[in-house]
């Protein structure tokens, strides 16, 4: 919508309505000095490349009567509706609101209703006001040919489909390794905007224990299975939240041992399952690029101790019952999502 009086009151009205109707709608404000209505083709399609957005309605009041134009994503063709209306004032904003809100619910049923087709390339350019005198020591500018989008890029918004990270993860395991070390692979598969699941393998680092005079190698391959939801909060910044379930084979290997004599029960598997619950931060460094940090702790939802005997006496290995788990990486999109 133009930036003129009334657009803050018109855009939280519209915001309300689309909310309580469902209808997915994100308000942007655009300059209607720099503002060509012939470029309006050329225009959306930008909006529609930099964002999620899969239409794109603009809201035009000079001259008048008001009128929305449709541009519709995946035709590629503009519809016009006009609007009465003087000015932005409380009627003027309610029948803006209502008219917006029965365009998105139409469109999310596949269809465009009580609205008229323009050809994209040929609508007629709004009517010129007369030119104001200027100082002759200020030339004035040559005109851009094609003014760019205003308001943000939204790289926190890229929606491509499938998202591959490569990450180091650290945590949390027991007294005896207060720290452990790895690297993970994780794909992640975005079935709407702001809502993914993914599945993530770890190597832990071969890491050695002494207990009781008994030296063990633990060897970890964690497994989990995860749904989040990300929220973008500025063009390059998102948060999320999610959580998910570990499968995590354990195997320790005996390694050597100064006791006489020694009973374990440290060779072989033991495996853990737990739960995970995490919050991430994520920054957008390109458009398909991003620096994911994750934070989140870890429940064991099973037990799998290790005793070792020596004589008379015993030493027993007890994981945390919850662990601190921390990733840090880079994620790639790929794939182009569809549009519905």
């Amino acid at each position: 919508m133009p930036a003129v009086e009334g657009h803050e009151r018109t855009a939280a009205s519209m915001q309300a309505h689309a909310e309580s109707a469902g209808v997915t709608l994100d308000v942007a404000v655009y300059d209607p000095a720099a503002f060509d209505i012939s470029q309006i083709g050329a225009r959306s399609r930008a909006i529609i490349e930099a964002t999620e957005a899969d239409d794109v309605l603009w809201l035009v009041l000079q001259p008048p009567p008001f009128r929305l134009y449709l541009y519709q994503g995946d035709a590629q063709t503009v519809w016009i509706r006009p609007v009465e209306g003087a000015s932005l004032d409380a009627m003027a904003t309610e029948v803006v609101s209502n008219v917006s809100v029965s365009i998105g619910l139409a469109l999310q049923v596949g269809q465009v209703r009580d609205m008229d087709l323009v050809d994209p390339d040929d609508v007629e350019p709004a009517l010129e006001s007369e030119p104001e005198s200027e100082p002759e020591s200020e030339p004035e500018p040559a005109p851009s040919p094609d003014p760019p989008p205003t308001g943000p890029t939204w790289l926190s918004r890229h929606e491509a489909p499938v998202w591959v990270r490569g990450s180091y993860l650290g945590n949390t395991f027991s007294d005896a390794m207060p720290w452990q070390s790895g690297v993970a692979l994780r794909v992640t598969w975005k079935p709407r905007p702001r809502l993914s699941v993914w599945a993530r393998y770890a190597y832990i680092a071969t890491q050695a224990i002494e207990l009781g005079g008994v030296a063990l190698d633990l060897r970890r391959h964690p497994l989990t299975l995860g749904a989040g939801a990300r929220l973008p909060l500025t063009p390059r910044l998102d948060l999320g939240a999610g959580g998910g379930l570990t499968v995590d084979p354990v195997r320790r290997v005996l390694a050597r041992s100064t006791a006489a004599s020694v009973q374990s029960s440290g060779n072989g598997l033991r495996v853990h399952s737990s739960a995970l619950a995490y919050a991430s931060l994520g920054v957008h460094v390109l458009p398909r690029m991003r620096l994911a940090l994750d934070l989140g702790f870890d429940v064991l939802l099973t037990r799998a101790d290790v005793v070792i005997r020596s004589g008379t006496g015993s030493t027993r290995h007890e994981p945390d019952p919850a662990r601190l788990v921390v990733t840090a990486g880079v994620e790639v999109g790929l794939g182009d999502r569809q549009k519905e």
